[in-house]
């Protein structure tokens, strides 16, 4: 959703293509585009950019033909970026593919040979063998001040970080673009076997999904947090961690070491318990909204690990659910209670008569996002409206 309130919806169209569009509160298509499956194999999750492009997740086959690795088919992930263009048509701006980063260490005499643990920016073909859906991403997040992706793969064990300030050229070689890596991976973390630099035991991540960088402003902004669903036996948990990043967008690599850290910097393991999908997103309030997919359980926690909020309704396998604050909408005004676009006495004695039980309490009138409406919320309006 975006802050004017209109939606993308992904679609797919009879077992094959996939139906773009853009969609009005009043339910008005905007603009439509129909991706053809020889060009993006849409699935899991794509994601808006600033500009209004979308960054689209896509799988491609590597045909044998084409495959030089192994005899056989190579169904592997890529991401295109569009530009919505008028009604019903896009240019496709830029493309990245995992096939161009990969490399292999069992045969000298192969294409793409070389030493695992020397080339942490490459990904190994050989670190499992299900070819079918070698990568398997099924997240996809923006930063827009480093200009990087991140990405999570469940079959490895690992989130990516890319550079998306290369050109398409520049992203299918080594070199180019902001960080001067061209597509490699900047930075990875959670299965540094896949690279000789660790074993079973430094492992952090267990078919992780929805990885997200915390925004900015927010509680523990620019730290990365993620829903790891194989966190233990029979339980998942959230986990949050700081990369080593330096100044200028880079990450630091010792020589024979993975990347770091070495640990989480807050963790929470509860009753729920997902396989699959499932994700989680801090809130402005510093709160933390789950989803646990194969439990049907959307909730919200503090810092602590209190549940502050549940999700009680008829809607069952939300495979990833996402909150919004009512100040991400364009329109709204904060303290505008009775919705008059001014913020003056009038919220003041509505949101008395809501505190009072004499009218149902709407959400909105939760100022300080406390998920309570009571007298601190009054306080907060009369700030506001006395500056």
């Amino acid at each position: 959703m975006n802050p004017d309130s209109s939606l993308y919806s992904f679609s797919r169209v009879n077992n094959n293509d996939f139906l773009i569009q853009l969609i009005d509160w009043d339910g008005n298509n905007l603009w439509t585009y129909l991706l053809e499956n020889d060009v993006c194999r849409l699935h899991h999750e794509q994601e808006i950019l600033p500009n209004g492009n979308i960054l689209c997740l896509c799988r491609e086959t590597i045909t044998s033909q084409q495959n030089i690795f192994f005899e056989g088919d190579l169904d592997i992930d890529k991401i295109i970026e569009i530009e919505p263009i008028g009604n019903n048509e896009v240019n496709i701006i830029w493309e990245w593919h995992f096939y161009d980063h990969l490399v292999q260490d069992s045969n000298a005499d192969s294409p793409e040979y070389g030493n695992l643990s020397l080339n942490p920016q490459l990904l190994n073909i050989n670190a499992h063998n299900n070819y079918n859906d070698y990568t398997h991403i099924n997240c996809i997040d923006f930063n827009p001040g480093l200009n990087q992706i991140i990405m999570s793969s469940r079959s490895l064990n690992e989130i990516y970080i890319i550079d998306h300030s290369t050109t398409t050229e520049e992203a299918s070689g080594n070199s180019g673009g902001v960080y001067n890596v061209g597509g490699d991976i900047l930075y990875r973390w959670g299965n540094p076997s896949n690279y000789n630099r660790g074993d079973i035991s430094d492992q952090e991540l267990f078919a992780p999904h929805g990885v997200n960088w915390i925004k900015n402003n927010l509680p523990g902004e620019g730290n990365i947090l993620l829903f790891n669903n194989q966190h233990s036996q029979l339980q998942s948990a959230v986990v949050e961690f700081q990369t080593p990043i330096l100044n200028n967008g880079s990450y630091p690599l010792i020589n024979g070491e993975p990347f770091g850290p070495t640990d989480f910097i807050w963790l929470y393991q509860s009753d729920f318990h997902s396989l699959t999908h499932s994700g989680a997103f801090r809130l402005p309030n510093g709160n933390t909204f789950i989803t646990s997919f194969e439990d049907n359980r959307i909730f919200e926690i503090d810092y602590e690990g209190i549940i502050q909020w549940e999700y009680s309704g008829d809607f069952i396998n939300v495979h990833r659910a996402i909150k919004y604050s009512d100040s991400y909408f364009n329109d709204f005004i904060i303290g505008d209670i009775n919705q008059d676009e001014e913020v003056n006495i009038l919220d003041v004695i509505l949101l008395i008569n809501m505190i009072l039980g004499e009218i149902s309490i709407d959400l909105s009138a939760d100022l300080n996002s406390d998920n309570v409406v009571d007298i601190l919320d009054i306080l907060q309006l009369m700030n506001i409206i006395l500056n």
